[in-house]
């Protein structure tokens, strides 16, 4: 057996060293990214709050960012019973029969940017909560609504991470690759 000398030791001892330093360089530098990552991280929820007291009876449909960083939303659908819809006039349904007025909507919710804690109102539909059969209406008018309409978006990052959400979606959105056709 061969005796192991100070250099060859040394040299060794400093080969360790270095695929140790290594490793550890690699393993800070990925959790500083995931850091940089999560620091920026949207997250968009589509809701319908309904508002039914004494001062006004309205249905809502939103666009939120509830996370840190912007949303990109790339991808956008909106539809009434599985038909695109990109107008007020394409629901379908005339809230004005139920007592209601179509007080808002916006342009479609693609090509948007969210900045965190930003909020988007996509349509709105108010009754006078003191005008006879208000009430049902806007029950009637309101259950419709969140039975016929579907919301999908898939926005990104300014790390170009995607995902998707859906309208009243529990749970966290879905990661996808890339945002692609109309979700």
């Amino acid at each position: 057996m061969r005796k192991l000398n100070f250099e060859t030791i040394g040299s060794i001892s400093a080969i360790v060293v270095a695929v140790a330093s290594l490793f550890v360089a690699w393993d800070e530098a990925r959790s500083v990214r995931r850091q940089q990552a999560a620091s920026v991280l949207p997250i968009v929820k589509i809701e319908t709050p309904f508002r039914n007291d004494d001062e006004v009876r309205s249905f809502r449909i939103e666009v939120s960012n509830v996370g840190i960083g912007p949303a990109f939303i790339d991808r956008g659908r909106i539809a009434w019973n599985g038909e695109e819809v990109r107008t007020a006039e394409d629901l379908k349904f005339n809230v004005e029969d139920t007592a209601g007025k179509a007080e808002f909507w916006t342009a479609p919710i693609q090509g948007q940017v969210l900045g965190g804690g930003d909020t988007f109102l996509l349509y709105e539909v108010s009754w006078d909560p003191n005008a006879e059969g208000a009430q049902e209406a806007a029950f009637t008018t309101v259950q419709t609504l969140r039975e016929a309409v579907e919301i999908s978006a898939c926005y990104c990052s300014v790390y170009d991470r995607c995902w998707r959400t859906g309208m009243n979606q529990l749970g966290r959105p879905e990661r996808v690759g890339q945002c692609l056709g109309g979700e």
